[in-house]
């Protein structure tokens, strides 16, 4: 282990393989069979740790006897059982008075929950420094998952003041809400190096990106979701990847955890599910992949990468330019209830407004609604919402957009579909009442909906599509089939999971809500249709 690059009588007994590099630009990142000897031949060198006030954590992570000269490491099993960022105390300091439907931090269990060695390269010309990860083969997930690796300074996760993943300063004990990880904006966002993989080990995207955590109440969950951000201010440059099912430009990620709620935690794949069907209905969602997160070489648990629909998205995804664009969604921090997320927001309101005055019961006003909405567009997002019963909607996670170099129309948005499948609920008494000052379904969200409605051609074509979409796209045996086809590809990741982090609480549990969504599929359709048949 004292010899240079270049000296390897020693290689069979210390080494499985000597990994040589020219220079450090072409130190790869990937799974190798441990152990092995990492070689730089250039004159820059391995560091080993990261410069960072916790640098004790790193000092962890190398042996002294693994500095094999100056430009070589010896890489083994052992670095593999340094001091664990997951066993850090900060992030078992979250005080709540009252803990549900918050989950407190579990300590990792499997004997491999690391299983990466991050290592740094001291860029002297470039005065940086440079963060790989090599991962140890023989302990490779036997998954059908992608797998993400993320290099993050621990303090930018855990510390007090400015660690964005613990509730720290900000924290307030009767607010599960309310912590650093609530915060937002750019002061919030910390750097981190990603190295994506495929299900086979290949790297597919090695960048320095941004990353903030992501979400609402799951902010508060151990296992939080992450926003991954492609820009300049990261010295990234926005990547092209085949991960969605087809190649395009990515802006930002979302790493999403199973916590995002009770009940699509139990299944992990219930939002992506519906998106899946909402993107065979020609519908905005968002893409999706289950992902291996790994944050400096521990497992994480799984998520779902999913592609962020904004400006970037629908300018790429409909040839538009991002000025032509407007995207408004409801939020009840707003006085008129609707706010910009990107462009203006005029011309729905004026929309409102007329609706306000007009009950679009007769043809010339109907008309008019056509001009402004995508009439088949909303008829497919109101059904998707409604047979499988969101009730997170549409008070919250209502999204619309449009774009005046296409047809000036507004189309909708399919998001966050994880409050849904409530068999009994009557969908069409919930969006249509009138005077709702509380819960999700308030009067302010509801006024396009209760007003088209109204018309008795809307009804008559939103019954005729229905009855379509129960042949075709929500047939029960349909619908089965692409939840099979989804519960098979995630099935041998839920294990791991589950032991780390108990959402679903068992590979059992698991098998029970698919279960359950499929008898919500062969059930729903006979309740949804007696209480459209109540519509006029």
């Amino acid at each position: 282990m004292l010899s240079s690059c270049n000296n390897e009588e020693k290689l069979t007994t210390e080494a499985s393989d000597t990994i040589k590099f020219l220079n450090e630009n072409e130190a790869i990142s990937g799974w190798y069979s441990f152990p092995f000897k990492l070689c730089i031949d250039s004159s820059k060198y391995i560091t080993i740790n990261s410069s960072s006030k916790h640098s004790t954590y790193y000092d962890n992570i190398f042996a002294e006897e693994n500095i094999v000269s100056g430009n070589a490491l010896y890489v083994d099993s052992n670095l593999l059982k340094g001091k664990l960022l997951a066993n850090d105390s900060t992030l078992m300091e979250t005080d709540l008075e009252k803990w549900f439907p918050i989950k407190k931090w579990v300590k990792p269990k499997s004997k491999n929950i690391k299983i990466g060695v991050p290592v740094f390269f001291n860029d002297t010309i470039n005065n940086v420094l440079r963060s790989e990860i090599y991962f140890d083969k023989s302990k490779k997930l036997e998954d059908k998952a992608l797998t993400l690796s993320l290099l993050i300074d621990p303090k930018d996760l855990i510390d007090f003041e400015t660690g964005i993943y613990v509730q720290g300063i900000n924290k307030d004990v009767k607010k599960p809400k309310k912590g650093n990880y609530s915060e937002r904006g750019s002061k919030w966002q910390r750097k981190a190096k990603a190295h994506l993989f495929n299900n086979k080990g290949l790297l597919l995207l090695a960048s320095e990106v941004g990353i903030r955590t992501h979400g609402n109440l799951s902010r508060a969950q151990p296992q939080k979701s992450f926003s991954l951000l492609f820009n300049k201010r990261f010295n990234s440059n926005k990547p092209v990847l085949d991960v969605f099912g087809k190649v395009k430009k990515i802006n930002r990620l979302i790493l999403r955890t199973p916590f995002c709620s009770y009940m699509h935690g139990q299944s992990v794949l219930q939002d992506p599910f519906i998106s899946n069907i909402a993107k065979k209905m020609n519908l905005e969602a968002m893409g999706f992949a289950p992902t291996n997160l790994y944050i400096n070489g521990e497992y994480w648990g799984l998520y779902y990468l999913r592609e962020k629909i904004d400006e970037h998205f629908l300018s790429q995804e409909y040839n538009v330019s991002k000025k032509s664009i407007s995207i408004v969604e409801f939020s009840r921090s707003v006085g008129d209830g609707y706010l910009e997320s990107y462009g203006e927001k005029s011309e729905f309101i004026s929309l409102i407004n007329f609706l306000d005055t007009n009950q679009l019961s007769t043809e010339d006003e109907y008309i008019y609604l056509s001009e402004k909405i995508h009439i088949n567009n909303l008829i497919d997002y109101l059904i998707l919402n409604t047979f499988f019963a969101n009730r997170d909607w549409p008070s919250n996670n209502y999204k619309f957009w449009k774009s005046n170099e296409l047809d000036n129309k507004w189309r909708f948005i399919i998001q966050d579909m994880d409050a849904c499948f409530f068999i009994k609920d009557n969908m069409f008494e919930y969006i249509l009442a009138k005077n709702e000052t509380s819960g999700n379904n308030i009067s302010k969200s509801t006024v396009l909906f209760r007003n088209v409605f109204n018309n008795n051609l809307f009804v008559e074509t939103f019954k005729n599509r229905y009855r379509e979409l129960q042949e075709t796209l929500l047939n029960p045996e349909i619908l089965n089939a692409e939840l099979d086809i989804m519960a098979t590809k995630l099935d041998p990741s839920i294990d791991y999971q589950v032991k780390r982090w108990g959402m679903p609480e068992s590979k059992e549990r698991w098998l029970v809500k698919i279960n359950k969504m499929k008898s919500y599929f062969k059930k729903r359709h006979k309740i949804y249709s007696r209480h459209l048949s109540k519509i006029r």
